[in-house]
Order: structure tokens, then C-alpha cells, then sequence
């Protein structure tokens, strides 16, 4: 970016816009068709959107549905502010893919929100077109609130374009964030973008008492990587790629004790465990004796059966080297 270094001098310290600055908006608001910069909450990273999301739309005693296996947040926060939280059980059986009739059978008892992530961490599923307009028709004749985090929906660059739910549903709430498809957590910049006014408001109302800023010099690195997303995302998707075909090689030679398929979309696998014992001990035995972090699927509501593994990283055939060794050593 040619006059990049003299805007970060000139840069003001002061305090920076509520919910975002408008150029961080737009920014975020040019993914969406039909959307301005009026319609986004930047937001510190996306726990902070889940936090307001929970803070304020849920009240003790409200139900909402969890799609899982799943990140831990989406049930700790509403159960924390006294919802029954209800789960939406994908199984191995079917591909990890939630079941769309237990879904609507879920619906037919009100809930405040549903709450969706695709492609899905941990398992890595994406759902074809034909999975998501059913999804969307159950949803609509309920009218409940849809929570879609699409934090990874972007990689690899070449699958289908995903079109973000907010654009198809009016009372969907899409979220997503520079951390995972653009690989800059550093910066801690989420974002929520829903139709909803109402809805815009609760959360805005709420942020308004904790906190609605984000650091003016992160707003400015971040809107600068939106503003290069497709050449930071085909780089990134070079990265996964790689990673991919040494996973594949890896999972071959080792295939008496893991089934393995590589995740449709975004970045997390979910092989699944065929050794002796369950992959809390598995991922115990790993940190202490390889120093090697592997989340085992307990911590995600998937039993006890699976490992998540992330694709996205540099260095990731170094981290399999080790994860190599510990195998020959452990079970040969």
C-alpha cells in the first residue's frame, strides 16, 4: 500500500469511532450485497460479539439451539446469563452433518436464536446449497433468530462461493473477523452484520456500557488487509493446500490408527482415533511427551473418538514430524 507508512503516522490517538470506524464499516460491509457500513458492529475479536450477542438478546429462562460438536463459547455464554441451551447433535454416522428433520422437530418449541457454524470448527463440514436452503425454509417458518458464524468461510479460495446467511434470511446474524481466513488474530477485529435495526440496536445499547472501541491502529491494519483480502487469501489458501497433501501423506502411513478426510472448507480436520483409549488421553500423552498441542473432540461435544487439527499454520509439517514421533515411539 504505497502511502500506508505516512497514514499510520499521522494517525490520531485519540478515541476511535464507536462500533467501528466508518471506513473499517465499509470495509467489512462491501462482502455483503445490499449492505452499508450502518449495518456492521465491529467488534474486538468475535468472543466479544458472542458476549454482546448473549448480553443482550438472551434473558434467564430463554431456549436457544446449538448446532454441535462446537467452540465452547456458544454454550457457556448463554447458559451463563441462565438459558437452556439445547443441543443440535451432528454425528459421525452422517458425516458430521446435523440432521435438518431433528432440527425441526428442535423448532417446533420457541427459541430466542439458533446458533450455526459453517465451515464447522471442529469437524471442518460445509453443507451443500441444497443443505442450506432447506435449513433456511425450516428456520423461516419458525421465524427464530439465526446466529450464523462464518469466521472460516472464505478458504480455500477456490471453493464455492458461500453466500453470508444475513444476505438470504432477514433475521439472520452473520458473523466473521480478520483472525482465521486473513490469519491476523493479532488485531482483534470480529465483526456482526444483520438487517434487523432492533436487533442492531440491543447489541449497540449494550457495547455502549462495556466497550465499543477497537484500537485505531488495529481499525487501520485491518481495514488495509480487507482491502487486500483476495491476494492474502490465495496466499493462505497456497498455505493450506500444502499443509493438506502433507496431512494426507501423514494420515496414509498411520492409517491402522486414524480414519482421516480432509475438511470440505476452511481449516480444521477431525480424524478420527482408532488406537487403544479415548483422544483426551491421546492429546495428554502428546503434550506431555512431544510438547505437541492436538484438542482432543471432548472439549467440542464430539465425543471421545476425534482430534481437531488445524491446516492454516506455517510450520505445520514440522509440528507432524513430531506428532510422527511420538507414534513410532508410542504405538508400533
Amino acid at each position: 500500500e504505497p502511502d500506508a507508512r505516512e497514514k499510520l503516522n499521522a494517525m490520531a490517538l485519540g478515541y476511535p469511532g464507536v462500533d467501528g470506524s466508518a471506513a473499517l464499516r465499509a470495509a467489512i460491509a462491501a462482502r455483503y450485497e445490499g449492505f452499508s457500513a450502518d449495518d456492521v458492529i465491529a467488534t474486538t475479536g468475535l468472543d466479544d460479539a458472542l458476549a454482546a450477542l448473549s448480553l443482550s438478546l438472551i434473558a434467564p429462562g430463554d431456549r436457544v439451539i446449538v448446532q454441535t460438536p462446537a467452540y465452547q463459547t456458544y454454550l457457556t455464554v448463554p447458559q451463563w446469563r441462565g438459558a437452556e441451551v439445547v443441543e443440535w447433535q451432528a454425528r459421525e454416522e452422517n458425516g458430521w452433518l446435523p440432521d435438518l428433520d431433528e432440527l425441526e422437530a428442535l423448532l417446533k418449541r420457541p427459541a430466542r436464536w439458533l446458533m450455526i457454524n459453517f465451515p464447522n470448527n471442529p469437524t471442518g463440514v460445509m453443507p451443500d446449497e441444497t443443505y442450506f436452503e432447506q435449513l433456511l425454509e425450516i428456520v423461516r417458518a419458525s421465524g427464530t433468530l439465526l446466529i450464523s458464524d462464518e469466521i472460516y468461510a472464505g478458504l480455500p479460495a477456490s471453493e464455492a462461493f458461500f453466500v453470508p446467511l444475513c444476505c438470504r434470511y432477514e433475521r439472520a446474524v452473520s458473523l466473521h473477523s480478520v483472525s482465521k481466513t486473513l490469519g491476523v488474530p493479532g488485531l482483534r477485529i470480529g465483526w456482526i452484520v444483520c438487517r434487523d435495526e432492533e436487533t442492531r440496536r440491543r447489541i449497540k445499547e449494550l457495547r455502549f456500557h462495556f466497550n465499543s472501541f477497537i484500537g485505531a491502529p488495529s481499525e487501520f491494519l485491518g481495514t488495509l488487509a480487507l482491502c487486500h483480502e483476495e491476494k492474502i487469501l490465495a496466499r493462505n489458501s497456497a498455505i493450506l493446500a500444502d499443509n493438506t497433501e502433507v496431512a494426507n501423506g501423514f494420515f496414509a502411513r498411520h492409517d491402522n490408527l486414524f480414519g482421516w478426510t480432509p475438511p470440505d472448507a476452511g481449516v480444521n480436520a477431525w480424524p478420527q482415533w482408532r488406537g487403544p483409549g479415548d483422544t483426551r488421553a491421546l492429546s495428554d500423552a502428546m503434550l506431555q511427551d512431544a510438547k505437541l498441542l492436538i484438542a482432543h473432540s471432548a472439549l467440542f461435544l464430539g465425543g471421545d473418538r476425534n482430534l481437531r487439527l488445524g491446516l492454516g499454520c506455517l510450520g505445520f509439517d514440522t509440528a507432524l514430524g513430531r506428532f510422527d514421533d511420538f507414534l513410532q515411539k508410542s504405538y508400533r
